[in-house]
């Protein structure tokens, strides 16, 4: 699924990255995969 794989981008590039990236761009890149997650989780069909 194309959510996970930009989730997942996401995560790598955050962790890989975190003492170099400026505070606020930490947060908003948190929050983009928050949202994603929760997206994620709205779009998944729940199995019987």
């Amino acid at each position: 699924m194309e959510i996970n794989r930009t989730i997942e981008t996401l995560e790598k590039t955050l962790k890989a990255n975190y003492k170099f990236l400026d505070p606020d761009f930490r947060r908003a890149l948190g929050q983009a995969i928050e949202a994603l997650q929760e997206k994620r989780e709205r779009e998944t069909p729940i199995s019987p």
